[in-house]
């Protein structure tokens, strides 16, 4: 049986990144709860990186409202997991979803570092019956329509000393507010593939481009931040209602 952890919260902020942000907290404890929390990392010399998100937001939380997230694995394969949260009204109603894809890197040597092989076992998956999720492929940023820059600062680093992945959120969200009134209840997808790090004082650019799908009602947009160099950080693929 897969196991899988619920938790309770309540909603401070009209933010993405913040569902996010309080998701992560559940993975993390569930880890504990199973022992291969910050203590068994540590000592391995791993750490859990998100390379990739799909998100789908139903019916978004107002600031106030009593949400319950619910998490458990779906797969492990050799160098990727998958792992999917549940948003929940206090009533039942389902709030949305997030199909996430994860990485390990050696915490030593900076680097991409296989999944042990028994690793989805303490989280009652075997590898060999894992699920694994197909992530839709991000239409590159052909020319940016509006763009905005950035310095990363100290508060936007996590423990391993680069940008926190949903520090980019705040950073895509933010930016696109300085051109278009989308507020984020009228969210409805969102991708996400993260790409390379940024660290503390880059200098990032945050760029917004019309998206190319007309076969939809829906708004599409195209997102991409970049470091100064012109390297792809994050690639972002949104639809609003």
């Amino acid at each position: 049986m897969v196991e899988q952890l619920a938790m309770d919260f309540i909603v401070e902020t009209e933010s993405l990144a913040e569902l996010i942000r309080k998701s992560q907290v559940v993975s993390i404890a569930q880890g504990e709860k199973l022992g291969v929390g910050e203590g068994y990392l540590k000592e391995k010399d791993m750490n859990w990186v998100i390379t990739k998100f799909h998100i789908e937001m139903y019916a978004y939380p107002s600031p106030g409202d009593a949400i319950t997230i619910r998490t458990k694995p779906i797969g492990f394969s050799k160098l990727t997991a998958d792992r999917l949260f549940e948003f929940y009204h206090s009533n039942g109603e389902a709030a949305g979803i997030a199909y996430t894809q994860w990485a390990v890197i050696d915490s030593v040597k900076r680097r991409l570092k296989p999944i042990e092989k028994n690793y989805g076992s303490y989280y009652g998956i075997d590898r060999q019956e894992s699920r694994r999720m197909q992530y839709k492929k991000i239409e590159k940023l052909e020319e940016a329509k509006h763009q905005t820059e950035r310095i990363v600062v100290k508060q936007d680093i996590d423990s391993n000393d680069h940008v926190n992945n949903t520090r980019y959120l705040d950073y895509f969200y933010q930016s696109l507010q300085e051109f278009e009134s989308l507020e984020w209840e009228r969210l409805s997808t969102l991708e996400i593939a993260f790409k390379k790090e940024a660290r503390l004082g880059d200098r990032i650019f945050i760029k917004h481009q019309d998206g190319n799908e007309t076969d939809t009602e829906k708004v599409h947009r195209i997102h991409q931040i970049e470091g100064e160099s012109g390297e792809i950080l994050v690639q972002i693929e949104s639809f609003w209602n």
